[in-house]
């Protein structure tokens, strides 16, 4: 309350969806769904004029993703929000930019996710915070 200045039923509304999001995208990934795996075997018979050959399509990850925090949602739309939460799920490194309203918040709340990632297994460096312009113009870069 005291860094982004709003009020304590505020910020527990959000925090309660922050933390239902990366929950949801969970049971999303236990149960496979994400994959949208889908395979169309090969039909030697395929009414365009042409057999057609066995075609397999899922979602891959194509990280790294970079997430910049907003001012208005430090939990949210923020360090551990529903874009870094979907970026994680979907198998992909994350870099999120802090916003510069609330630097400790993005701080401690990065930890928190470095913390819950390791404990959970992920690989070392699969998630970190920057801080600052320079160090967002450079990750963008």
């Amino acid at each position: 309350m005291k860094e982004t200045n709003l009020p304590e039923a505020r910020l527990a509304g959000e925090l309660k969806r922050t933390t239902f999001q990366p929950r949801l995208f969970g049971q999303v990934l236990r149960d496979g769904t994400w994959y949208d795996a889908r395979i169309d075997q090969a039909d030697a018979q395929w009414p365009m004029g042409a057999p057609r050959p066995d075609l397999r399509r899922t979602h891959i990850p194509l990280g790294p993703i970079l997430v910049f925090s907003a001012s208005n949602f430090p939990f949210a739309f923020s360090v551990a929000g529903g874009d870094t939460a979907s970026a994680l799920a979907g198998g992909n490194p994350v870099i999120v930019k802090a916003h510069s309203g609330h630097l400790e918040l993005s701080a401690l709340t990065g930890e928190v996710v470095t913390q819950a990632l390791a404990d959970a297994g992920a690989p070392a460096g699969l998630f970190h915070v920057v801080f600052g312009t320079e160090a967002g113009k450079t990750a963008a870069a």
